[in-house]
């Protein structure tokens, strides 16, 4: 399946930094990375080669999204923290 971003990249001249920049040896922490633009950040950074932990409420969902974006972007590095950001 193709992101909005694969669909449209040919619409852009050259390659963005983002797009080129490793991620190797960096950590990141992306909350509701299950679904919609959380997932596709996600995905972004481990296809970039970083290392990132999904926060996630339901960790059935959290497992499901993280076996795609492993399998979408080779990489072996995403791992789940099951939190609930609206409780204190």
């Amino acid at each position: 399946m193709n992101t909005g971003w694969e669909k449209h990249i040919l619409k852009y001249a050259k390659p963005d930094i983002l797009e080129t920049k490793s991620l190797k040896n960096h950590v990141y922490i992306v909350t509701g990375a299950n679904t919609g633009i959380g997932k596709e950040i996600t995905t972004f950074l481990a296809k970039q080669g970083a290392t990132v932990y999904m926060i996630c409420r339901n960790l059935e969902k959290a497992k499901k999204a993280r076996d795609d974006i492993n399998e979408t972007a080779k990489s072996s590095l995403v791992h789940i923290l099951q939190c609930d950001c609206s409780l204190e």
